[in-house]
């Protein structure tokens, strides 16, 4: 069967009612060829109508971007090959509010290293799409595959920071941090956990808000006292250009093999977050007063192996959040939850 995705929206006032989502088309890549992963990762602008939808097996490995054009029509409008070749390119892919810029992982790119890993960022100019840069880390260590799990890259909503995990460096993990100035981007940081330690996957997942000054890195195979493998979550801000960690979040009632961190999502303002663990099957609704995250709510999975919370995204302000579950029957489902007052 040829690769495409289902997309869904929103319906507005009138029928069906407001809060019901709807089918609005399918996409499909403009050479269709099987086995390519396609849609391996997918990233949405701030307005709906433009996404990035990576294909990272196909030869030459590429992301694609795609327009609404009205209802139930999408159309390519680029198909970003990188300038170089770039085994696994699109595997993770961001994109920023406005729809103008795109950010693609390889994490067999070879960067500064062989296998070391990379990012290419794409921007558009009116309905044309070109190469801005390639990111690396200039520290970046052969076969370090920065970039291997999909949600270890994120990107700023206003398109200017991007954060690459590389959860597999020999300390226990580590992420960096590029910004763009112009455009030019920099590699200006490299982080990690201040209890760091071999195998906690430090950088499984990342995501910030808006502006880039607050981060949320995870450490799915963190290890709390006596929780094997339970996870943990680490939030860093920013001060003058300089990230510090200001926090480590676990899971609400850790347990061994939680996996707590493996995928998260935080809201543009900064204010609201969900964490996923498709292991214990639960997710955790997050919210943050004056600088410190608190969990106000969790949300298990109701049928058991769905691997529920394997993938998980908040909108803009916090108001509504989807959760993915894999394995729930024989297709998969997604959970979508609106927020009331705080929970």
């Amino acid at each position: 069967m040829p690769p495409y995705l289902i997309w869904m929206k929103k319906a507005g006032t009138g029928a069906p009612p407001a809060d019901v989502w709807v089918y609005d088309g399918i996409i499909v890549p403009p050479d269709v060829s099987t086995n390519t992963n396609f849609g391996r990762d997918v990233a949405l602008d701030g307005d709906g109508n433009t996404v990035s939808v990576g294909r990272p097996e196909n030869n030459g490995d590429e992301s694609f971007v795609f327009v609404h054009s009205g209802d139930y029509n999408w159309t390519v409008e680029a198909k970003l090959d990188p300038s170089t070749f770039s085994s696994q390119n699109g595997k993770s892919v961001a994109i920023s509010s406005d729809g103008n810029t795109v950010a693609a992982a390889s994490y067999e790119g070879a960067g500064n290293a062989y296998q070391s890993g990379n990012v290419y960022v794409f921007t558009r100019s009116g309905t044309s799409w070109s190469e801005q840069q390639e990111l690396f880390a200039t520290e970046g260590l052969s076969q370090e595959w920065a970039g291997y799990a999909t949600d270890s890259l994120a990107m700023s909503g206003d398109g200017n920071t991007v954060v690459l995990g590389s959860l597999f460096h020999s300390s226990g993990g580590r992420a960096f941090i590029f910004r763009r100035s112009g455009n030019v981007w920099t590699h200006i940081q490299t982080i990690t956990a201040s209890d760091i330690q071999s195998g906690d996957g430090f950088g499984s997942a990342t995501t910030m808000n808006y502006d880039g000054s607050i981060i949320m890195v995870g450490a799915y195979r963190a290890d709390p006292p006596g929780f094997g493998d339970s996870g943990a979550v680490y939030v860093f801000t920013e001060n003058t250009g300089v990230w510090t960690e200001q926090q480590i979040i676990l899971s609400a009632n850790p347990s061994a093999s939680e996996r707590f961190g493996g995928t998260m999502s935080m809201s543009a303002d900064g204010n609201y977050a969900v964490i996923g663990t498709a292991v214990k099957e639960d997710a955790f609704f997050l919210k943050n007063n004056n600088g410190t995250w608190s969990i106000t709510q969790t949300v298990p999975g109701s049928v058991p192996f769905a691997a529920f919370g394997r993938s998980v995204s908040i909108n803009g302000d916090g108001t509504k959040a989807i959760i993915g579950a894999s394995g729930s029957g024989s297709t998969g489902a997604a959970y979508i939850y609106i927020r009331n007052g705080e929970t």
